[in-house]
């Protein structure tokens, strides 16, 4: 079921260039392929329903997939609109960047997450 969870999320989320947090290259399918202007651009006109809906299915499974190799819990610790304030303020700094960049950028420079036992 993990692994299900996992590849749908993956498919829900075009390419990552570059490598993410993890050093792994993944193909990257859905709104996570959308610029960080679109994110913008869609939270301000109220229509960002599937960009958000995209963020928070990257974080769980990146957080699923963390905690796996990890052999930890994960804890983010802030909520939904934590998440979506950060990145926020991540694509208004980084309007080229896509939204999975900013997803990525989430795991690796946000300091909210604590591995735990």
């Amino acid at each position: 079921m993990r692994a299900l969870f996992v590849a749908l999320a993956l498919v829900g989320a075009g390419t990552l260039s570059g490598a993410p947090a993890w050093g792994k290259d993944f193909t990257n399918f859905g709104r996570g392929s959308e610029s960080c202007a679109t994110w913008t651009a869609d939270r301000k006109a109220n229509q960002a329903l599937a960009d958000e809906q995209w963020v928070l299915g990257f974080v769980s499974a990146t957080g699923d997939t963390v905690s796996e190799d990890a052999k930890k819990n994960v804890n983010i610790n802030t909520d939904v609109d934590g998440i979506f304030s950060w990145i926020d303020n991540y694509c208004k700094a980084n309007p080229t960047d896509d939204i999975a960049t900013a997803g990525d950028a989430f795991w690796t420079k946000s300091g909210t997450v604590e591995l735990s036992d």
